[in-house]
């Protein structure tokens, strides 16, 4: 690969881009969700409205999960905010207190797309969900600077939120295998592909220092582009 020099017109354009990744940010956590009264009833028994406004939402999540991933400074600047308007003191935020940020907000999404039946009419949408969010689900890792005694303090809250993830990585691959009954076996069979590449790739990396996989980087990298609704 030739070596590729920095110009003006590329910083300039990564300065767009991160400002325009800035405005989404700000316009997906303020999007309501529309009321289930405002939408009309879809006429199907296996999907009633409040699956709409779940699948909604679980897509609002899942757009800030990638701008999140890609664009890390929105997360920052979003925890940032958050602990100003709480009162507390605006420090740096580190790598592993922001993974650990984006973690817990892709547990509340997995949570939402639970609620939502396999059988649902719905269903179409789910994979292309399940991949999207995929790459959150960290399993979290004592930071290297962590001393002996605050290893033992953290011990057993960071079994908990292992618990979590591995209960939300279970939900995931099992909706997934339920879709592969109802919906196109073979794209259904590469997003479980991704989604399990991914965390592989993630659970692999070394301690707390290494950036979790993204699953688009592992879908593109193994040639696995597919439909996925």
């Amino acid at each position: 690969m030739s070596k590729q020099f920095l110009t003006r017109e590329f910083i300039f354009e990564a300065h767009r881009e991160v400002d325009e990744a800035a405005e989404l940010k700000i316009f997906l956590t303020n999007l309501q969700v529309p009321l289930e009264s405002a939408i009309v009833q879809t006429g199907d028994s296996q999907t009633p409205t409040w699956h709409l406004t779940a699948l909604a939402e679980v897509y609002r999540f899942a757009g800030l999960i990638q701008l999140y991933h890609v664009f890390p400074d929105t997360l920052v600047s979003r925890m940032n905010l958050q602990d100003s308007n709480h009162g507390a003191d605006v420090s740096e935020v580190s790598a592993h207190e922001a993974e650990e940020r984006l973690r817990q907000f892709t547990l509340k999404a997995v949570e939402v797309l639970r609620s939502i039946p396999a059988e649902s009419g719905t269903k179409d949408f789910h994979p292309f969900l399940i991949v999207a969010v995929c790459s959150g689900l960290t399993i979290p890792v004592v930071e290297v600077s962590a001393s002996a005694q605050s290893m033992a303090g953290l011990g057993n809250s960071l079994a908990l939120v292992a618990a979590d993830v591995h209960r939300a990585r279970g939900f995931l691959r099992g909706r997934l295998q339920l879709l592969l009954h109802s919906l196109p076996k073979n794209p259904i069979q590469r997003c479980i592909d991704i989604v399990q590449a991914t965390w592989a790739e993630t659970d692999n990396r070394h301690g707390s220092a290494g950036r979790p996989a993204y699953w688009m980087d592992v879908m593109m990298q193994n040639n696995w582009e597919t439909f996925m609704a």
